[in-house]
This record gives structure tokens, sequence and C-alpha cells, in this order.
């Protein structure tokens, strides 16, 4: 992807977990890639979103929870996706919270991640899935209603799965998949026989990536960082290629990653910012680079 015909270059290094306003939702451990068409590495660029995609709201539960969440945001079911992610970014929690990942950058430091950091990072991403199956297995069965947005809603969805699980499968390799169909996770006991090998994750990521695509609304720039086909594009342009390097190694995903980047670079709606360092400027968070992020605020925590 980097080697395209049009201007490509890595970005500075960047730390997206602690202050910006915007939020960040990437280690710093994978570096970005600046393209003409947007930030298509780890800052697609953060996660949820402004309008729906508010982490404001913890859990898609209970009556009172979905009373509380149309009250606030006007669509339970925007609001599940928006509590489906909010353990991912949320006050002194999830990404937003500096965790103890292994840095050089300090006097003393240590390459050892730590049990610690390891299963906190496991637990968020579950409880996403687990929120995230609940709302796409309702919205399959009729429960949410049968409105023309259902599939909008059900492709949000399954794109934000799949975001759950690249970030899994990177960290962990093999890992448990659970889907709408899967058995209770809490009450059927797992074994190491239950997680599934990266290839296959990567295949079924793949799936719901595609199903986004061809599913999610396009662009709206009065919705700015809310995932739409294009974020999911992007994504899967990221996924085709780690598919092709290691561990996998399966080179026939280059040419894939390739395409699905070139589409988004060439018809996208995204461009650079010209001048790098306006990234990081509050006034300008939402600027045209900006592909995907949270949108939150002291006041909506």
């Amino acid at each position: 992807v980097a080697a395209r015909k049009r201007n490509v270059a890595a970005s500075p290094r960047r730390r997206h977990l602690t202050s910006h306003p915007a939020g960040g939702l990437w280690p710093d451990r994978w570096p970005s890639v600046r393209t003409k068409g947007g930030t298509i590495g780890p800052a697609l660029r953060r996660d949820v979103c402004r309008s729906g995609l508010s982490p404001s709201r913890r859990q898609f539960a209970t009556p009172e929870l979905e009373a509380h969440a149309e009250r606030d945001l006007g669509d339970p079911r925007e609001a599940a996706l928006a509590g489906a992610m909010n353990i991912l970014y949320a006050t002194w929690g999830g990404y937003q919270n500096q965790m103890g990942w292994p840095s050089g950058e300090y006097d003393g430091a240590t390459l050892d991640i730590g049990t610690g950091a390891f299963q906190e990072v496991w637990g968020w991403h579950y409880r996403a899935v687990n929120n995230l199956n609940a709302l796409i297995k309702a919205v399959k069965n009729g429960s949410l209603g049968n409105a023309p947005e259902a599939k909008s809603i059900e492709g949000q969805a399954r794109f934000l799965r799949a975001y759950n699980y690249f970030m899994l499968v990177r960290l962990y390799g093999p890992i448990p998949y659970f889907t709408e169909d899967s058995p209770d996770p809490v009450t059927t006991e797992l074994t190491p026989a239950d997680r599934m090998e990266v290839a296959k994750v990567y295949d079924e990521l793949e799936k719901d990536l595609l199903f986004a695509v061809a599913n999610m609304d396009d662009y709206n720039p009065g919705t700015p960082g809310k995932p739409n086909r294009w974020v999911a594009k992007g994504l899967l342009a990221k996924v085709y290629l780690t598919r092709a390097t290691a561990p996998l190694n399966q080179t026939e995903n280059y040419a894939k990653a390739r395409d699905m980047a070139d589409d988004v670079i060439s018809n996208g709606p995204y461009s650079l910012v010209p001048n790098v360092v306006d990234l990081f400027k509050t006034s300008n968070r939402n600027n045209i680079e900006m592909m995907f992020s949270f949108q939150s605020s002291a006041g909506n925590q």
C-alpha cells in the first residue's frame, strides 16, 4: 500500500492514548500510514463517534438503560453501539487511560508488558464483542424493528466487532471467536481447543467488513468520525495488509490491500491535512483526515 503511485509517507510517531480531546484508541506500538486519501493506520483513527456512537452509554442490557439512551441519543439502536464500545474509551478506563504498555521512552523502562495490562485489554474487547453480538442478534430477529436503517445498524455493529477481533488476534494469536449465534460465553465452559486459528479469524473479519462495506451508510460530513463504508474499506485494507505479513505471510493479500486502499484514496471523501502539526490542534480535531474517532468530552463521559 505504501508503494502506491500517490504520495505515501510514514507519519511521525504519535501518542493517541491520553490527552488529545478527540481521544485515541490505537496503541502507538503500530505505526500510522498517512496517504492522500486519509490516515489508514492505527489512526483509522480512534473509535465510536459523535452522532449515535458517542461513548456515553455503558451497556445494551436493560429496558432502563435503553430508555435512558433513547432519551439522550434519540435511537436505542445507535445507543447500543455506543454502549458496546464505551468500555474501550471511558473516564479513567480503556485506552483513554495510559496502560502499562512496554516502552523504551523512559529511564529504566522495561519491555515486559506484564499480565495486568494484557488481561485488561482482553476483557475490554470481549465485553465489547459480547454487547455487539447482542445487538446483531436483536437486529436479525427484528427486535429493533425492520426500518430501512436496520441493515446499516447491523453493518456498523459488524464493523465494530471486526475492529475488536482485529485488535485481539494481533495481540493474542488464536482466540475464542464468538458471534451472535454462539452459546452464551458466560455459561459455556471454554477450553484451549476453543481458540480459533489466526487464519480463520481473519476470514471472519473479512466477512464482517465486506458486509459493512455493502450495508453501512456513505460518508456524512455532519457526523465526523462516525464509521461509514469508507472507514470499513480502510480497515479492510489494513486487514489485508496484515494478512500479507507475518505470521500468516499470505502475500496474495498485498494486491487486495493495495486495491482497497487505492479505492479509498481515489474515490473516498478523505485527504491529508497539509501540515501534520495541525492534526493536534483541538480546533481541528474533526478534520478531513479523520476517518473514525471517539467523540467525547468531560460533559458526556
